[in-house]
């Protein structure tokens, strides 16, 4: 449409869609490895892979996409061309923004659905955590952390009740964890 219409914005817009779905691919490629089983290298397993991956769809966002913008701002302010058939134009745009408000609803829903569950966020501070070999397929974790000194004892044992529920769900190889409270007046263990 761009080359019908000489209209920079809807190449920059094609440009931006193009990343977009390389974002995707990349996320997806981050979600596919980082469910690979662990190794002897790896003995966590990969979950951590897809932070890789997020941080490459950051740079392809920010850097191509802005330095694309860049240029084509700078070449169209020192050779303007007039535009023609503006319609495509308007219609290109309408559409663009009718799937972005599908994505964002959808995207929205189901940020509502998974925090239908609060969580009070009582910790303040994660000191320490260590990590120990129990067996071959066994581990130990041990955590340090600070709370909000006006948490009451329900909101604390409730968030590290929280906090090894999700370790275990995330890798389910931990057997053990202690986390230790750094208030002498207060202690939780497992």
């Amino acid at each position: 449409m761009s080359f019908i219409t000489g209209s920079s914005a809807i190449l920059a817009e094609s440009i931006h869609s193009v990343a977009d779905t390389m974002n995707q691919v990349f996320l997806l490629i981050g979600h596919k490895r980082s469910k690979k089983k662990p190794n002897e290298w790896h003995s966590f397993g990969f979950q951590k892979e897809s932070f890789f991956w997020s941080l490459m769809v950051a740079i392809l966002l920010f850097f191509i996409g802005s330095l694309f913008s860049i240029y084509e701002g700078v070449h169209k302010i020192l050779h303007p061309e007039p535009l023609k058939d503006v319609y495509w134009i308007f219609l290109v745009l309408i559409t663009s923004i009718t799937i972005e408000g599908k994505t964002f609803m959808v995207a929205y829903k189901e940020l509502r659905k998974k925090s239908k569950d609060k969580i009070i966020i009582i910790v303040e501070h994660i000191n320490r955590v260590q990590t120990m070999v129990i067996s071959n397929e066994k581990y130990l974790v041990l955590i340090s952390i600070d709370v909000d000194d006006d948490s009451t004892g329900y909101q604390i044992e409730d968030t590290i009740d929280d906090i090894k529920t999700e370790i275990k769900k995330q890798i389910p190889q931990v057997e053990t964890i202690y986390i230790e409270i750094q208030d002498p007046n207060r202690c939780f263990n497992d």
